[in-house]
């Protein structure tokens, strides 16, 4: 069980499978299942701002950061960072954020690792697309 919930986030079937420890009731708190944590890269940073500090600030715009991790090196991909967020499952996936940092303001785009399935239309995971209802 420990394993399991330290190894999270798990993706099955293509979708995110939400794995709690147990407690009394909780069957009946189906907003404990709405959300997960997954590990979302962050492009476009300067070198000055890849720090653990300024990463937890940008991740501020997902319900929690649980990691940060700054890659050695930055080979042919470039410099980025990976944050493990805990992110609502109801609520579109964000593709990046605006950051105004030290007087310069700049887009930081999101990069989903092993992201289940998501809809292009309306942004939530756990559909496509073809059965969207806001298409």
């Amino acid at each position: 069980m420990d394993r399991v919930l330290r190894e999270r986030p798990w993706v099955y079937d293509n979708l995110p499978l939400v794995v709690l420890p147990w407690k009394e009731g909780l069957e009946q708190n189906l907003e404990a299942f709405n959300r997960t944590w997954i590990w979302v890269q962050l492009w476009n940073l300067p070198i000055h701002w890849i720090t653990k500090d300024i990463s937890r600030k940008i991740g501020g715009v997902f319900n929690s950061v649980k990691e940060v991790i700054i890659p050695n090196g930055g080979g042919k991909e470039g410099k980025h960072l990976k944050i493990l967020v805990e992110m609502e499952l109801t609520k579109p996936m964000l593709k990046g954020t605006t950051v105004k940092l030290g007087g310069s303001t700049r887009w930081i785009e999101f990069k989903y690792e092993k992201c289940p399935n998501f809809c292009y239309c309306c942004g939530i995971m756990g559909h496509n697309e073809r059965i969207c209802r806001e298409k």
